[in-house]
């Protein structure tokens, strides 16, 4: 996984503004964007009909939605951090890193203080059944949390991992188990 990004949907964080790529991620995007914008705006109040008005109120809708909403909810996982909703944690800055597999908890401590918890029911699923939701939402909390557990142990010798109700992190030599 070095030097490579993967981001994954979780309901407890929100994206960066701005967030989505191409053109419009750049400043001449952001002032074509608007210009293009006004000039819609300025052509349907021009006309007296309630159509032109519509259209500029849904013109305004998709430019406040891509750029104030964003791209939506995510964490992203790299080699060296791990973003989550505004803060960017760097690995060899961990100070602990405890697992609850009964209740499908992460937890990250900073040597700041501040604390990052991920729940495995709040990563999203596109599946329709229940068992299935369940289930695809453990693969994916299973799968960020190696990630960040693997990156972490690469980059920093001294944190600590301690890991309750063990099932399936097993593996890893440098674990407290409880």
């Amino acid at each position: 996984m070095r030097g490579k990004l993967a981001t994954y949907k979780y309901a407890g964080a929100s994206s960066p503004r701005f967030a989505f790529d191409g053109l419009f991620n750049s400043p001449f995007g952001v002032v074509l964007s608007t210009a293009i914008l006004g000039v819609i705006i300025y052509l349907c109040s021009q006309s007296n009909t309630p159509i032109p008005y519509f259209f500029g109120a849904m013109a305004c809708m998709v430019f406040l939605y891509f750029f104030i909403a964003g791209k939506g909810p995510g964490i992203i996982v790299s080699s060296k951090y791990f973003v989550y909703d505004t803060k960017a944690i760097l690995y060899e800055n961990v100070e602990l890193i405890l697992v609850d597999e009964a209740k499908l908890l992460f937890t990250l401590k900073h040597i700041d203080g501040s604390v990052v918890h991920l729940h495995a029911n709040k990563f999203l699923s596109n599946a329709n059944k229940e068992w299935k939701i369940k289930k695809n939402k453990q693969e994916k909390f299973y799968k960020v949390i190696t990630k960040i557990i693997d990156s972490a142990l690469r980059e920093n010798k001294t944190m600590t991992l301690a890991v309750r109700n063990v099932s399936r992190l097993k593996h890893y030599k440098r674990a407290v188990f409880s």
